[in-house]
């Protein structure tokens, strides 16, 4: 979380406190799922290449549906 000062700059943002059973659970699902998401991220083909099999399972698929785009002749 980020938090700016009137003034400009950085303000130091006050550290969330987790009181009881249901928040301790909820604070760790939010925890659970940004590590999924972090996860997630550094796997997205905007990062990294699809592999040998997932590059054949793309160029089966287009060859499948060939007939969708137009004026590929195959």
């Amino acid at each position: 979380m980020v938090c700016r000062s009137s003034k400009g700059g950085k303000h130091p943002v006050p550290k969330l406190i987790v009181e009881g059973p249901e928040e301790e659970e909820m604070f760790a699902m939010g925890r659970e799922l940004r590590e999924t998401k972090k996860k997630r991220a550094l796997k997205s083909l905007e990062v990294v290449p699809p592999t040998a099999d997932e590059a054949a399972m793309m160029h089966d698929l287009f060859l499948k549906n060939a007939s969708l785009y137009g004026e590929c002749k195959l």
